[in-house]
């Protein structure tokens, strides 16, 4: 493990899909960039923003909707690529 990352503890661990297609050598050097990227406003701010849209997914099914089984479906499948993208930037495991 890197000797950098064991001495920064906020540093979040990285799915490894971020870096699964480069070669051992520009590993290192490209996960340091990311991890300058992660903690960057705009990431965590996008990470707010899909948060907040997840919320409202969750909240939002119109019962009278003759067709809200279909629209719910949509916000399940809608919720999922939220939770995939937020799994990716979060770097939860």
């Amino acid at each position: 493990m890197n000797q950098s990352r064991k001495s920064q503890p906020h540093l979040r661990k990285l799915p490894l899909q971020w870096l699964s297609d480069y070669k051992p050598g520009e590993k290192e050097k490209k996960e340091d960039e990311l991890r300058h990227y992660m903690n960057s406003w705009p990431f965590i701010r996008l990470i707010e923003i899909l948060n907040k849209e997840k919320k409202e997914l969750t909240r939002s099914t119109d019962y009278t909707n003759p067709s809200w089984a279909y629209q719910q479906a949509h916000n399940n499948g809608r919720l999922q690529q939220i939770d995939n993208v937020l799994h990716l930037l979060e770097g939860k495991q």
